[in-house]
């Protein structure tokens, strides 16, 4: 069979390339208009694509991946690209206003988990054999986790997990790539510091480093300038899981620390040396100001939470809080400032506010900073409730006098909030 021309990679798609590869999906999964319509918005309005991206520079390129994955794998990727799409119908007038309603709202929910349900058992049954099937293998693994930072939060680092463990074996491998670019792989940035992330909440061993080309300058959608910081962030979270092996030994945490003090000051100083890519394209005038500010004040943020890792692993919360205190306002401010400059709020930044919240003692300023400057929280209300239970647990176990490392966190955080 001849390759059909809507797919022809080599040019720019029209939107109404982009529209009709979408119908014709719709199509062929029989979807209900409810349905078509809320998978249309989630890959056709840019509005929509663009809350999950650096912005407007990107929206295209990204609406184009989107609607070409979706076009060419509708059988593997249908399923979540609807789930995704359908968790955000009930905050729209798609769902029925009619006495019936209620049965209505049972019925679209009872869908909408279905394509969930199937969509995970696709992605389980998935073993990439190269390069493209791994490419597919991440952006079903990352439609998958949009639903789940919608609607089931406490699943986000199981899904990463499996997705990245799936990919594992052709990414480690040069020879697997196949010359395969940052731009075919735009899930893996937020993959990976989704799954490093809760990685270093819930002290894991990080599932998977990113890869960092030596002189491939590149600008991420999703975390822009701060791709290449990802293996350090890797490296901290790496660090914080074999202290907490190792505390448990005889010795406790003086001797674990001593055991890797060569390996926290090097990461200290690899911190502190680190700066971003310098040929992002921002003399040229690629990106609105409002993106370089994004851009800046992100990269600035994931080191700065790095820093503060480190400090915490060192010295346990209540003990040289001075530092930990000037590290956290200086996330906070630049957040807030960057926020109040652009009238939007910088992408990927959650971990870093999460970081920084973990140093303020009042429960109604923590959650003041989160609600003003979480971009997950603004569309995701179970990860706004999910994040204040962990900080919340911290406080308690730090007023009950515990000794609480970064590694320890975990142990205070309840079990709803864990779930794999």
């Amino acid at each position: 069979m001849a390759p059909s021309p809507l797919l022809d990679a080599s040019a720019s798609a029209s939107r109404e390339t982009l529209s009709s590869m979408v119908d014709r999906v719709v199509a062929d999964l029989g979807l209900s208009s409810v349905e078509a319509s809320l998978l249309r918005t989630s890959v056709l309005s840019s509005e929509f694509v663009e809350q999950f991206i650096i912005g407007p520079s990107f929206g295209r390129v990204h609406q184009e991946y989107l609607a070409k994955k979706l076009y060419s794998a509708p059988a593997t990727l249908g399923h979540a690209f609807t789930a995704s799409a359908m968790s955000w119908g009930h905050d729209c007038n798609l769902i029925s206003a009619e006495p019936r309603s209620s049965d209505a709202r049972v019925e679209y929910f009872d869908k909408m988990y279905h394509h969930a349900t199937e969509a995970v058992a696709t992605l389980r049954s998935m073993q990439p054999a190269d390069s493209h099937e791994m490419c597919l293998c991440l952006a079903l693994g990352a439609i998958i986790m949009t639903f789940t930072l919608k609607v089931q939060v406490a699943d986000a680092r199981a899904i990463c997990r499996q997705t990245l463990e799936l990919a594992k074996p052709i990414y480690t491998r040069e020879d697997m790539l196949d010359g395969t670019l940052p731009e075919d792989l735009p899930f893996m940035s937020c993959l990976v510091l989704t799954d490093t992330a809760e990685s270093l909440l819930f002290c894991e061993p990080p599932t998977l480093c990113y890869r960092t080309v030596p002189g491939q300058h590149y600008v991420d959608r999703y975390v822009g300038i701060s791709h290449n910081f990802l293996p350090l962030l890797h490296d901290v979270a790496d660090l914080s899981f074999r202290l907490k092996m190792e505390s448990g030994k005889p010795g406790g945490h003086s001797a674990a620390l001593a055991r890797f003090a060569h390996v926290h000051s090097a990461l200290e100083q690899d911190i502190r040396r680190w700066a971003p890519d310098g040929h992002g394209g921002f003399a040229a005038g690629r990106f609105t100001a409002t993106e370089v500010a994004h851009m800046l004040c992100q990269a600035e943020a994931v080191r700065n939470a790095a820093r503060l890792v480190l400090h915490r692993l060192k010295h346990c919360f209540g003990s040289q809080d001075e530092v930990a205190e000037a590290i956290s306002s200086h996330i906070l401010t630049s957040l807030k400032t960057t926020t109040l400059g652009t009238r939007s709020t910088p992408r990927c930044i959650d971990f870093p506010l999460i970081a920084a919240c973990l140093e303020l003692e009042s429960k109604s300023e923590r959650m003041e900073n989160f609600s003003s400057l979480s971009p997950i929280s603004s569309y995701s209300s179970p990860f706004h409730a999910r994040t204040g239970v962990i900080l919340d647990a911290a406080w308690e176990a730090r007023r009950n006098g515990q000794s609480l490392y970064w590694y320890d966190l975990a142990a205070f955080i309840p079990e709803s909030s864990m779930r794999t």
